[in-house]
């Protein structure tokens, strides 16, 4: 689909991409990834024809119709649903002609071709799908914030039918249920898509090919983005120079994934994160790299609790939007917190850290908690006159300067940029910077709301290494999947008002509380089909889940009277004092209970695999 011939792309005097020959196969769906700055934009508008080539060559095969992923929309006062519309440009000239002369019956053939009876029932589903509710979809466009305009933007490009589609950062702004929602959808996309995002769980589901740009080279590789960071690591560890550095990183990683090991148990939450750590330690090689090294030091006097709260009603005057919320975060504590936009994330997370207070409920920092607040927010305290040395020295005005320079070497910001302004400074430079600047205080508890949204890919992963090394206790919110399996072990789930633990994994996490209104008939009949098909699927595991928890309970009784006899055996004088019939006795015990646990133990196994192979 893609063919470049020797082409360099430039962007001012900066060269983008030199000299690259490149072929990508038709109907491939293609995530293209790179640092910040690469020109990953750049290539994109080089596609849609915004862009020429400085040299060489750019075309695609077969003339394709293109949709692409606008990034502002104009304030119109027409609804959203309406503005969708708009797309099909066909469905709306045909409407506006069967007004005009409504027995025309080539007119209502054509109309029936193209399906334009079920078109406004389509584009509300759509909409839907991206979490507009019924009111939502009625509003003027004018009327939506810049988050509901992006959405709007990726509905208009799901909805017109192209050959090649266009998306830059299509999971910003989406909740976890929004991305599985689109991800079903861009697997069933049959033209060639390409794409931009930094969410390696959705590069993994939805991606047949990455696409890699690096050092103004581009190059092709076969799998999600979990399949291109092992070729790359193989890449670079043949190289011998980057061996050392790579096996004392991998090393390093690998050390906290056997440690979470030792501790973990079998339950699928806890191996979910097993799994998710040790791709942290395959993307060593590639991360081996990068100057990013993200680090963030704990104080070392603790609270227990750190924090805790009792019977909280949260929200704002006139609106509870959580209720009988109990919680408590202690030291080491790694928490995950799910929920749908608008389902009381940021309200809980800004009560936490004392920016609003709770409607009723009681609520307690311990007398040593240091928390550390990440929020989207953040970033608009830096002031746009400063340069980001100066933003630390701000805060640590008696720390001599070499220090400052080092640390903030660590989260990106070399002699090129540590002096730059920072309205110079990009999105992703602006969140390291706050990010840094938080780490510096040495915080024993991390508040971090959606911290990814403005990073690339080696930030995430350079962040995804600091969180696992960080000493203190973490509350996350992000809808990045891996970075929520790699550092939280606890997951918590608000969904209709209510605060409770998750202890599921996170992959079988769906929000199922009912939305604001109903888009349309057809996401009705389709949500009640769901809420059967779920009421199905629990009764068919009920049986399975009994077994486990039967199971488990086994286990335990038989693991507490194991070590009843392991204690007993432990004592000073048992091998001497204890008579040679009760030794006897105690050892046949023992081999029986080992046994029994072994049977139990199997049990479980079957019934996880089951339960598993069933879900």
């Amino acid at each position: 689909m893609l063919q470049l011939d020797s082409l360099t792309l430039r962007v001012g005097t900066r060269v983008l991409i030199d000299q690259q020959t490149l072929r990508t196969p038709h109907r491939a769906r293609i995530g293209l990834i790179g640092h910040n700055g690469a020109g990953k934009s750049s290539l994109l508008r080089l596609i849609r024809g915004e862009l020429s080539a400085d040299s060489g060559h750019f075309g695609l095969a077969g003339k394709p119709v293109i949709a692409s992923m606008a990034q502002e929309t104009p304030a119109l006062e027409c609804s959203a649903l309406d503005h969708l519309l708009d797309t099909n440009r066909e469905f709306r000239e045909l409407e506006k002609r069967m007004a005009e002369a409504p027995d025309d019956a080539n007119l209502h053939t054509r109309f029936n071709d193209i399906e334009g009876w079920s078109q406004p029932a389509k584009a509300a589903e759509l909409l839907a799908g991206l979490g507009f509710s019924q009111d939502r979809q009625a509003q003027p466009v004018s009327a939506l914030s810049g988050g509901w305009r992006m959405r709007l933007n990726l509905a208009r490009a799901l909805f017109q039918a192209s050959e090649l589609l266009l998306l830059d950062e299509p999971t910003n702004h989406l909740d976890i249920d929004a991305i599985t929602w689109l991800e079903k959808v861009l697997a069933r996309y049959p033209g060639t898509l390409v794409l931009v995002a930094h969410d390696r769980a959705f590069l993994d589901s939805v991606c047949s090919h990455v696409l890699a740009l690096d050092d103004q080279q581009l190059k092709l590789y076969t799998g999600g983005y979990s399949e291109f960071e092992r070729q790359r690591a193989a890449e670079i560890e043949r190289q011998s120079a980057e061996q050392a550095k790579t096996d004392r990183k991998r090393a390093h990683l690998q050390s906290f994934v056997d440690r979470f090991k030792a501790k973990a148990s079998k339950a699928k939450q806890a191996q979910s994160r097993v799994k998710a750590m040790e791709k942290l330690v395959v993307s060593a090689a590639v991360r081996s790299r990068s100057p990013l090294n993200f680090n963030i030091p704990s104080s070392d006097k603790l609270s227990t609790p750190l924090v805790a709260g009792s019977d909280l009603t949260l929200g704002y005057p006139g609106a509870d939007i959580v209720s009988g919320a109990h919680l408590s975060l202690n030291p080491g504590d790694r928490v995950g917190l799910l929920g749908v936009n608008g389902a009381g994330k940021s309200t809980l997370v800004k009560t936490l850290v004392g920016k609003l207070k709770p409607k009723s409920g009681t609520l307690h920092p311990g007398q040593n908690t240091k928390m550390g607040y990440f929020a989207q927010e953040q970033l608009d305290t830096l002031r746009a006159d400063s340069v980001p040395l100066a933003e630390l020295v701000r805060i640590a005005p008696t720390t001599r300067e070499l220090e400052l320079r080092n640390f903030l070497g660590g989260w990106g910001f070399g002699a090129d940029r540590i002096d730059q302004p920072i309205t110079a400074l990009s999105g992703g430079e602006r969140a390291r910077l706050a990010l840094s600047l938080i780490a510096w205080q040495k915080p024993n508890l991390l508040i971090l709301d959606e911290p990814t949204n403005h990073l690339d890919l080696d930030a995430r992963a350079a962040l995804a290494e600091a969180l696992v090394e960080f000493p203190g206790a973490l509350l996350l919110v992000s809808h990045d999947r891996h970075l929520l399996e790699t550092t939280c072990d606890q997951l918590w789930s608000l969904r209709g008002g209510t605060l409770s633990v998750w202890t599921h994994a996170l992959e079988d996490w769906v929000d199922d509380s009912p939305r604001q209104g109903s888009p349309s008939a057809t996401s009705d009949n389709s949500q009640k089909e769901q809420r059967r098909n779920r009421a199905a699927q629990r009764t068919q595991l009920a049986p399975l889940r009994k077994a486990l928890k039967s199971a488990e309970g086994e286990m335990e009784k038989l693991q507490v009277q194991l070590k009843r006899i392991d204690q007993s055996q432990a004592e000073p004088g048992y091998f001497t004092d204890t008579p040679l019939a009760q030794q006897t006795e105690d050892g046949q015990a023992r081999a029986r209970l080992l046994d029994a646990l072994d049977d139990a133990e199997m049990v479980w196994l079957e019934a996880s695999e089951a339960l598993e192979d069933a879900s």
